[in-house]
């Protein structure tokens, strides 16, 4: 059963993060790689992505065994023991299709090596492949040529290590052959060699690879042969059914204990300038819109009507009166955290320092007087613009966003007796699913990989020119979720920091505050599950590389250090507390 994202609950998402908690500690243990983590379907070594093509990455979201998931984690665990990463991508052939193939053979050699002290990681491993082959299936892989030959030579070579269809039930095995029995016929006289060789080489990753390219090269032979039966729109389907949107996110170029972790590719297999610092931040990775001419920037008296935006006033004015917190107490406490000391009056009678001129006399009345000195006093500036840059996609109407509303109001009314700038930005979409720019790309033709398909919509609850006060009607509009709909995080970031770095403040902090991954159903429909994951996750990285602004993350009942180095996870359930309101400096004080 597909689990809603608009309607999972706390202990839903307390749940998945307690089995991601407990995959990741299996991951490290068959890995022994003390420094991984597996957390969002997504693997990485000292917060770094380590690039690994493998079908079991493909249930993603849904509603899947605990064994299976236990089987994800397992299964890159022995990837990471029993693979050299840098050799693996250095043999790759290039061809999109034969990675594909190669990739998924060297997972299997992987997953044929478990020690036989471990029967409850095989257990698992095979029941993530149970799992992501019933999946398949489920999703019309036999539909397309290419989805039917990358099922078929998996299951030959998984069969070549001693696990059949016989084990499964009569009817699960009459519904495989039915997929894989013509391209068996096709792919045996040319493959029969290089499948027996695959078990006699398992334990020598070079050797097995020879024969595993073979195959692959084979396989896109019979791929050729039917080429003129396949449509683009197959192709399409093909990646995004199997696993070809995990092969080629490689993310940085960087390396550690001689695994590669490649350079970081879009969609059409392109370098997206990522490590360098090049390209604009809404291209990052190949990412693109297919039309902006519904894109809107609202501010928050346009979303609600003068009188629903008074109304929503009171309400929040109520709220926040409820709250435990003083704010000029805050607003002291802010300053004194993240101001800057700048020198604002003089201390006097100083044994040492600079001359005091008007205190000269006193020398000359009394030659043993020696407090002619001042020195300057420091006291905190707020030469600081904070930004805060809100989820509202119709996810955060189950997380408590009246709190939020109350946490970032509060935030801003605060900073603004401290005398530093702030902004406080939302975004969404301006219609669901994709909404007239969907059903202008359909219009079209329904071109390949149109990029986003999505009306964008960003809003402006307080600028950096307005004071709060002069923003309450504005900033109320938080509390309205009739706009709350679906979330573009990558373009939105990126827009935020846009807005930040034309201020003139010394000190810019950007705090992106969320309850979960981008979501735009129209726009992963059409480019893939992790387009927009993807892409936010770049732009995040280019900001904090870049250094000129302070990026942080407030993840509302959410763990966002998958996205940030710096990162808080806050329970907004309860009364907000000064030390709820402790998470600002606490986060742009993170080391």
């Amino acid at each position: 059963m597909a689990v809603d994202r608009l309607t999972e609950g706390p202990d839903d998402r307390r749940r998945r993060r307690l089995i991601e908690r407990h995959s990741a500690a299996s991951l490290r243990a068959v890995a022994a790689e003390p420094r991984a983590e597996f957390v969002g379907q997504r693997l990485t070594i000292d917060d770094r992505r380590v690039a690994v093509a493998t079908p079991y990455l493909l249930p993603g979201d849904r509603e899947v065994p605990i064994g299976a998931r236990r089987g994800v984690a397992d299964a890159l665990g022995l990837r990471l023991r029993f693979s050299n990463l840098e050799l693996h991508r250095s043999l790759r052939p290039a061809p999109p299709f034969q990675q594909v193939v190669f990739d998924t053979l060297e997972q299997l050699r992987c997953d044929s090596l478990v020690p036989g002290h471990l029967p409850g990681v095989r257990q698992n491993v095979t029941q993530a492949f149970e799992e992501w082959d019933r999946s398949t299936r489920a999703m019309g892989v036999a539909e397309t040529a290419l989805g039917r030959l990358i099922y078929t030579v998996t299951h030959m070579a998984r069969a070549r290590f001693g696990t059949s269809v016989g084990m499964l039930d009569n009817e699960t095995q009459i519904e495989i052959e039915g997929i894989t029995e013509a391209p068996r016929m096709e792919l045996a006289p040319l493959i029969g060699h290089d499948l027996v060789a695959l078990a006699q080489t398992r334990h020598d990753q070079a050797a097995y690879a020879e024969h595993a390219i073979a195959i692959a090269d084979a396989a896109a032979s019979v791929a050729g042969a039917a080429a003129k039966q396949l449509t683009p729109t197959d192709v399409v389907d093909v990646k995004k059914r199997l696993m070809l949107a995990a092969a080629w996110d490689d993310g940085d170029n960087e390396s550690f204990d001689g695994h590669d972790v490649g350079t970081s590719a879009g969609a059409d297999g392109t370098e997206d300038g990522d490590d360098d610092g090049s390209g604009s931040l809404d291209e990052l990775g190949g990412y693109h819109v297919f039309t902006t001419t519904y894109d809107i920037e609202v501010t928050g008296t346009d979303l609600v009507l003068d009188v629903i935006a008074a109304r929503r006033r009171a309400e929040l004015d109520s709220l926040i009166a409820a709250q435990a917190v003083s704010v000029p107490r805050l607003a002291h406490r802010l300053l004194e955290r993240l101001g800057t000391a700048q020198p604002r009056s003089w201390n006097h009678a100083q044994t040492e320092g600079v001359i005091d001129a008007p205190r000269l006399s006193q020398v000359v009345s009394n030659p043993t007087f020696r407090q002619v000195f001042r020195t300057p006093r420091h006291e905190p500036t707020a030469d600081l613009a904070v930004t805060f840059l809100i989820d509202t996609s119709g996810s955060m109407k189950r997380q408590r966003y009246e709190a939020m509303a109350v946490l970032v109001d509060t935030y801003a009314r605060a900073l603004d007796l401290a005398g530093a700038t702030t902004e406080v930005l939302g975004f969404t979409t301006a219609a669901w699913n994709g909404g007239r720019a969907l059903v202008e790309w359909q219009d079209a033709g329904e071109p390949l990989l149109p990029g986003r398909v999505g009306e964008q919509c960003h809003i402006v609850y307080k600028d950096a020119d307005s004071s709060w006060r002069k923003s309450r009607q504005s900033l109320a509009a938080m509390l309205n979720t009739s706009h709350y709909r679906e979330g573009l995080d990558g373009e939105a970031l990126a827009w935020a920091y846009r807005r930040l770095m034309v201020r003139p403040e010394q000190r810019r902090i950007l705090v992106f505050i969320s309850d979960g991954a981008p979501n735009d159903v129209a726009t992963a429909t059409a480019n893939g599950e992790t387009y927009l994951t993807d892409h936010l996750q770049r732009v995040a990285r280019r900001i904090q590389r870049s250094g000129a602004v302070e990026l942080g993350a407030i993840g509302i009942d959410l763990d966002m250090d998958w996205l940030v180095s710096r990162s808080i996870n806050l329970d907004l359930s309860g009364t907000l507390t000064l030390r709820t309101y402790r998470a600002l400096e606490n986060l742009v004080m993170h080391p």
